[in-house]
């Protein structure tokens, strides 16, 4: 017997086949940009808290004048617009990289044989959807499990 043999059962041998197909590349994939990704999701979120408390803090420092008017429009306001707009591309853009590299997509990579991106962008929907995204961040297994390894690798 064994999981080798010719007696084995059929469907382990080409589940494990299909498995090592498909999901090698997307494995490879979270391992290489998973945690850049929870990285930049952390940043994220820590400027948007931040940016959540100066603009109640300090309410004449945003860039909206008397509720909500544009007041001005000198070059010190155009210079900052620039710095505005180039900021919020680069907000834009690294929101998608998050989405589209979440390393939560792996259950669905090895229940579902989708590709890595395909299921982070899905996982990402459902977490959106269901309002879990505060405690999925919040959550420490990630943090705990990384320097668990960087101790361990420290460690040989």
């Amino acid at each position: 017997g064994g999981i080798w043999s010719d007696s084995a059962n059929s469907t382990v041998l080409s589940f494990l086949a299909t498995g090592v197909r498909v999901s090698l590349g997307s494995v490879a994939q979270c391992g290489l940009l998973g945690g850049l990704a929870q990285t930049v999701w952390s940043v994220l979120r820590n400027v948007d808290v931040i940016a959540t408390t100066m603009s109640q803090r300090f309410p004449s420092s945003s860039r909206a004048g008397f509720r909500g008017m544009q007041i001005g429009q000198d070059g010190l306001h155009d210079g900052l617009g620039i710095a505005y707009k180039i900021l919020g591309r680069i907000n834009v853009l690294a929101r998608s990289f998050v989405r589209s590299h979440t390393d939560l997509a792996m259950c669905q990579v090895a229940a579902y044989y989708k590709s890595y991106q395909r299921a982070a962008q899905d996982v990402s929907i459902l977490v959106d959807g269901s309002g879990m995204e505060p405690i999925v961040h919040d959550d420490i297994t990630t943090h705990m499990c990384a320097c668990v390894c960087g101790s361990i690798s420290g460690a040989i």
